[in-house]
This record gives structure tokens, sequence and C-alpha cells, in this order.
């Protein structure tokens, strides 16, 4: 499959990971004068055969990912966020390097994969209908739900966080990767801005940091029935049908509800936390060296 020539497509790509912060990032470029962002975060244009029968994909066609970038031929940067881009990074690869070329930038967001692993599961217990277990049955089950084709891969939560294969992956097909880190994000969001548009080679523009965060997890629905009757309004086709229609609406719908409907939650049980390092251990170490980083403190 081709892009029709001279067809207006992203130069750019956020990979991932999910719950790394990747909605704040792409809030934030939206904001940026001389970036494009579409209304639709998530499309997984790019890895619809992967997730069929897991997620809900938003766009299905060529003409409609092209759709989402109509009008955008004069800004200097166009992108899209799809935090499966990652995990399933083998037809990922092969369809950026097929559709969009080798000099796609592609930008990678980490974050602790312990901690990412309980931020995606309080996630998925809020407004997934397939997540009805605790965190560690969760954990113990993740091997057979990976083998059930209609699980979403926002439920695996150990698989989902081993990012060296995925990350040396994709250093080793594109000349223009860089891997950003949650903990920057936090600590000095405005270094972590200037080092993204030094990256991308435009200009810091003078618009709001990524102080205020996107998609916070870390809450739960103040009562079993509430949390209920949401994950049935979250089923597949009404989030589709929801986020196309109006995504700002949706977005705005499910902030409201966290604000005014949710308590926080119990943190992270330590025997869970031990339990997460060892599994961990290996690929953090990997990942250090591959990067040249020291991300042990992630174990500590």
């Amino acid at each position: 499959m081709q892009f029709e020539a001279g067809a207006v497509s992203p130069n750019f790509i956020i990979c991932g990971a999910a719950k790394a912060g990747t909605t704040s990032l792409y809030q934030f470029l939206r904001n940026s004068p001389e970036i494009f962002m579409p209304r639709i975060k998530e499309p997984h244009f790019l890895v619809r055969k992967s997730i069929s029968g897991r997620v809900s994909t938003l766009i299905e066609s060529p003409e409609e990912y092209l759709g989402l970038f109509y009008g955008s031929d004069s800004y200097s940067w166009r992108g899209e966020a799809s935090v499966f881009y990652l995990y399933y990074h083998e037809e990922a690869i092969n369809n950026i390097v097929e559709l969009l070329g080798l000099d796609t930038k592609i930008i990678i967001l980490l974050r602790n994969p312990i901690d990412r692993a309980y931020s995606a599961y309080l996630h998925a217990a809020k407004y997934n209908p397939q997540e009805n277990l605790s965190f560690i049955e969760a954990l113990q089950s993740e091997e057979q739900r990976m083998q059930d084709p209609a699980c979403s891969p926002m439920l695996f939560y150990k698989a989902a966080g081993l990012y060296s294969r995925m990350v040396r992956a994709y250093l080793d097909v594109f000349p223009s990767v860089k891997v950003f880190f949650f903990d920057d994000l936090i600590q000095d969001s405005t270094r972590f801005s200037h080092d993204l548009y030094e990256f991308l080679g435009v200009q810091m523009p003078d618009v709001r940091s990524f102080d205020e965060h996107q998609n916070v997890g870390g809450r739960e629905w103040s009562s079993k029935f509430l949390g209920g009757a949401v994950k049935m309004l979250g089923t597949r086709s009404v989030r589709r049908v929801a986020r196309l229609a109006a995504p700002k609406v949706y977005e705005s719908f499910k902030a409201s509800l966290a604000r005014n409907m949710m308590r926080s939650v119990v943190p992270m049980d330590d025997s869970m936390r031990a339990y997460l390092e060892d599994f961990f251990h290996d690929d953090i170490i990997s990942l250090s060296g591959l990067l040249g980083r020291d991300l042990t403190h992630w174990m500590s």
C-alpha cells in the first residue's frame, strides 16, 4: 500500500508508551503555531492489523488517515500520537517506512514500567469493561489474556513495559529517534519542552507549559455502581462514536467525571512493587545500556 503522490501526511510520530504522558505531550504540541496535530489522538492506523479485534480502531482506511491532516500542508511539522505503536513496533515500523519514509522523526516517551503498569491498571479499571480483576489477579492472568484475540493491549501491564526491545527496534531503523522520560516531564517541564522543540528544529512558542497535565491517573470511582455504569457506556462502539463525533466533548466529560465522582486510590502494595521490580530488572538494565542513561532508580 502506498499513499497517493503529494498526499499531506505526518512527518513525526509519537509512539508511546501508554500512561507515560503522551496525552499531555499531544495537547501541548497542538498549541504550537508550527506544529499540526489532528483532532483525534491515537488513530492507531499504522498498527490496525495488530490491534484488530482488540482495540476500537478510529481510522481504518488510508483516506481516513490522510483526512486527519487535510489542510495542514502549511505547517512545518505534522504529527500524530498512538501509544500502541511502541508495543506493536514491528507493524508500526514497517508501515512508517513504507508510507511515511525513513526520514520520519520518532518520539518515544517512557515511564518507570512499575509505575506505568499500576497506572495502566487503574485507568483500565475505571474505563475498560474488560478489566474486572484486582491488580494482582490481572498480573497473574496476563499471559492468558494475551492469548485472547479480543483483549485490549492496555491490559498487558507487564509486557507493555518491557521497553528495551521495542526502543532498540526503532533505533535500528530510523536515523532520528528521541527518547524522552516521564520523570523529566514532571521534574522540569521547561527543560523538557526545550529539548522537545530542539529535536523538532522549531522555535519554542510562548504557550502554556506542561503544568496542566492531561489524563491524570491515581483516582477511582467513588462507588462500584457508578464505575460499572461508566464502563457500560465505555464500550468500544460508544467510545468510537463519541471520539469521532466530538472528541473535545468526550475528553471534557471524562475529566469532569474524574474531578467530581472519583476518590484517591490506595498506593501500590510494597510486595507488588517488589514483584514488579524483579520482573522488570533485566529489561531496565538493558534499556539503561541501550540509552546510556542509568535507570536503576526505577527499582529503588
